[in-house]
């Protein structure tokens, strides 16, 4: 267990003793504690000696970050992620001869705290690319941050309200744009923001000064072939690869597919010894395949990771101790944590994942399939889309039709926008229809339109291709980095992808749309991804069955299953603690079996899924069930 979290304020109000009982309740632990002599600014930390959280004190000033810091720039003669207690000095020494440029030349994915006792200062910031959130609200007189979402409602008497001016937005697409929270007045920090705070007040605002891109070429585009870019993709690869690599010979690997056995074997190659891990279900047809193809290749050992419905259901108990927003596959992060946590159990501090491959190569073949039908069909004018929502919008239909009809009317209301919404966030759980027919009460009076606010955030992603844009959407919504940022800290395993290193996101950014799905046909026609694939067979780092295995979605489990059957009533009783009174009627229908999401399952999506208004909803109601206290 990793976590920290503090209060800066003019005068000792006895605020944080009182977070720290709460905490300590709360997650059955003893907090350790960081304090300046003047009794003006405290942190608490509780850390289990993983690889995630590191601290450091020197002359009354300390430091805490929480993350991953691959490295620690230039000059520096020490590997970040050996030793987090030694990085954390480190920072802190270079903060007392560089002031706040000690952030510049960090690579990683970190939330970071220090105190400086010469001038009384707190600063806190977050990694450039905003991989890991540090959360925190300016409660008259009172900077309170944390690092993770929940532990904020320990700082105030009787804990926090539940921020409903975005809600509909919240339940539709699964995350609060504009660095909001579920929480009144708590947000996060930007990428690379930094926040100065003296006396509880915040007194100025910056951010990490960031280095240019690396200056990585492809070469002439007209000159550019199969051979070339597949040489040079082996050696920004695995130059990524290595670069993320602690000192300590024995890495684990947690397999989804081809992606992470790729990172798996590029280990092996430079002399790691590899030890992975997936999902494990009684029904053997949700297993991933050729995982004993993969174990002989690379001559590793496997270990099954056995998932149950109690592991979820414990999981979604305590979904919102760990995960810092609503989940609509809530059982993958809590897959996961479980995982990571297996992967202590047997001495690992260090995961590598194949996280971002996807996005970045164009795999996801649902999204691509989506993506051009998109791009083929002109706005539905509003009158067909009208009278369309008028006849898919009734509770019959609703509650024997279920995911199904949500996903129907969804592609209905995305035909009816222009580029570049149409193009970005194309998936929603719960629309107007279902929201309507979930709340007794009057709605809430939402801040902002949905449709400007998707507007606004497909903007933010300027020039890039139409293809490119759909596969930005997963990163906007923050599915991966809501795992991560949960897994690792319950665990103290850290995780990391070579397919998140700049210098080789740059590369493949340059390559043609077409050189990673090509138009004429390929072996990597469902898969995409086809320069990589091509690379890994031509260079030998993966059976061929096991290049060209048929794309499996890391989502895929039994739990439907599991909902409708032996979950059925603990899920319902979890419901107990949404901010709304709600339709029991309504909420039974979506956990009864229904025929359309049966063919769903089988026909429409590789993950056999079809819980997101469930799984949207469980979570939703634990930020109300834990956000208050006596």
């Amino acid at each position: 267990m990793n976590l920290f979290f503090g209060v800066a304020a003019k005068e000792n109000t006895g605020l944080f003793e009182k977070m720290c009982s709460r905490v300590e309740h709360i997650y059955d632990v003893v907090v350790e504690r960081f304090e300046d002599r003047a009794g003006k600014v405290h942190c608490g930390y509780v850390c289990d000696k993983g690889s995630v959280l590191g601290k450091a004190s020197i002359d009354g000033c300390f430091l805490v970050y929480s993350g991953l810091i691959t490295s620690l720039g230039p000059g520096v003669d020490v590997s970040a992620m050996d030793a987090p207690d030694t990085t954390a000095a480190i920072m802190l020494s270079r903060y007392m001869d560089q002031g706040l440029g000690f952030l510049d030349d960090l690579s990683g994915q970190f939330a970071v705290v220090l105190f400086d006792a010469s001038s009384s200062v707190l600063v806190v910031s977050s990694d450039s690319v905003g991989q890991r959130r540090l959360f925190y609200t300016d409660n008259h007189g009172e900077f309170i941050f944390a690092t993770h979402l929940i532990l904020l409602a320990t700082g105030f008497d009787g804990g926090v309200e539940i921020d409903r001016s975005l809600e509909d937005f919240l339940l539709g697409f699964e995350f609060m744009p504009f660095n909001r929270t579920v929480y009144n007045g708590v947000t996060y920090l930007g990428p690379g923001e930094v926040i100065e705070v003296v006396n509880g007040q915040i007194c100025s605002r910056g951010a990490i000064t960031k280095g240019s891109d690396p200056a990585i070429e492809i070469g002439d585009y007209d000159a550019i072939n199969d051979v070339n870019a597949s040489r040079r993709l082996y050696e920004v690869f695995m130059s990524a690869v290595e670069s993320q690599c602690p000192s300590t010979s024995d890495l684990a690997v947690l397999l989804g597919g081809f992606d992470s056995a790729l990172v798996a074997a590029a280990l092996t190659r430079i002399g790691k010894r590899v030890e992975t891990f997936t999902f494990g279900f009684d029904d053997k047809q949700l297993n991933q395949p050729n995982v004993e193809t993969l174990r002989r290749h690379l001559g590793c050992h496997h270990t099954w990771v056995p998932i149950t419905e109690q592991v979820i259901i414990n999981g979604l108990r305590n979904y919102s101790l760990w995960f810092n927003q609503p989940a609509s596959q809530a059982h993958y992060p809590v897959q996961t944590a479980f995982a990571l946590s297996n992967m202590r159990e047997h001495g690992h501090t260090h995961c590598f994942s194949g996280d971002g491959c996807d996005e970045l190569f164009l795999g996801y073949p649902m999204i691509y399939r989506r993506a051009q039908l998109f791009l083929r069909f002109g706005v539905l004018p509003a009158r067909i889309r009208n009278l369309l929502m008028r006849v898919l919008c009734g509770s019959y239909l609703e509650r024997h039709l279920g995911h199904s009809l949500r996903m129907a009317r969804n592609v209905i209301t995305v035909l009816g926008r222009k580029m570049p919404s149409r193009g970005h966030i194309a998936h929603r759980i719960l629309d107007e229809c279902s929201l309507e027919q979930l709340r007794i009460d009057e709605a809430p009076v939402q801040e902002c339109d949905i449709e400007v606010m998707l507007a606004e955030i497909a903007a933010r992603h300027g020039d890039v291709s139409p293809i490119r844009l759909a596969y930005l959407a997963k990163a906007a919504v923050g599915v991966n980095r809501n795992r991560n940022e949960g897994a690792t800290c319950q665990s103290g395993v850290s995780i990391r992808s070579p397919f998140q290193d700049a210098t080789l996101r740059q590369f493949v950014s340059q390559l043609p749309d077409s050189m990673l799905r090509p138009e004429e046909k390929t072996k990597a026609d469902k898969t995409g991804k086809y320069i990589l694939m091509k690379m890994a067979e031509e260079f030998d780092l993966l059976p061929t069955e096991v290049i060209y295995q048929a794309k499996a979605s890391p989502v895929t489990a039994p739990v439907d299953g599991w909902y409708m059957g032996p979950l059925r009533e603990q899920l319902l009783d979890l419901l107990k603690g949404l901010p709304f009174r709600y339709d029991h009627e309504y909420v039974s229908a979506l956990l009864h079996p229904k025929m359309a999401e049966n063919l769903y399952r089988r026909n429409f999506t590789i993950g056999r899924y079809a819980m997101h208004a469930m799984s949207m909803l469980v979570t939703y109601a634990s930020y109300t069930r834990y956000g208050h206290h006596e």
